[in-house]
């Protein structure tokens, strides 16, 4: 069942706070929009469900540090804008969250873009904390900062 595969790294990681985490998690599935999926089986649950419950899992233990690699990829555009407003919640909550993504838009919430090549550090930009009515500023922002990056990063 997909809430017994998001509850148990969290009760295995904190056995003490069974109630807790119970409680947690219901949250986090009704939060990420599947809490009416807890019951199902994973092979019964589509793509993007998947990717939900994935990230209620990593959530789950209330950890201070995830690693989220394509966290929107399999979701649509509605259901990626809820997942990366539930992401910034927990990180304005105090967690840390590092992100690989190509999506602009869900890169451009980022406090601090990384740009990566052939697994080395090029460059960094800092953006600062995200407020949705800065969202075209900072899409715009970090597209001028990518496509300068284009050329200088292939002439090393």
């Amino acid at each position: 069942m997909i809430r017994d595969n998001v509850m148990l790294p969290a009760l295995k990681a904190t056995p003490k706070e069974a109630q807790a985490v119970v409680a947690r998690v219901e949250a986090l599935l009704e939060r990420f929009g599947i809490d009416h999926l807890q019951e199902l089986s994973t092979a019964e649950a589509t793509g993007g469900q998947l990717q939900r419950a994935s990230i209620c899992r990593a959530l789950a233990a209330e950890p201070d540090l995830v690693f989220a690699d394509e966290p929107t990829a399999t979701l649509t555009g509605p259901m990626t804008a809820e997942v990366m407003d539930a992401l910034t919640e927990v990180h304005e909550d105090g967690t840390t969250i590092v992100i690989a993504i190509h999506d602009i838009a869900c890169a451009a919430r980022a406090d601090r873009v990384l740009y990566l090549k052939d697994g080395r550090l090029i460059d960094s930009l800092t953006l600062g904390r995200w407020r949705r009515q800065n969202r075209t500023r900072r899409e715009d922002e970090l597209l001028a900062w990518i496509r300068g990056l284009g050329s200088w990063a292939s002439a090393r």
